[in-house]
């Protein structure tokens, strides 16, 4: 499974958000919700970095991930 949240998102914020009534899980709790549904274990770990945008210098993403998920 692939989960991508950006910093930079105007809908739904990194860190989660309130909208109305609706509440957004942030990039992390979503990952973990996720991750237990999936049966991962262990814990998120950062697996790499790589420039993925010309215009941000550096290498401007991580790559987060969890071992031990159940196939599926």
């Amino acid at each position: 499974m692939v989960v991508v949240h950006s910093d930079d998102d105007e809908d739904v914020a990194y860190e989660g958000s309130t909208t109305g009534d609706q509440q957004y899980k942030g990039a992390l709790d979503s990952t973990a919700f996720w991750a237990e549904i999936n049966a991962c274990e262990g814990e998120l770990t950062l697996a790499e970095t790589a420039d993925l945008d010309a215009e941000v210098p550096g290498e401007e993403t991580e790559v987060y991930r969890y071992d031990g998920c159940e196939a599926g």
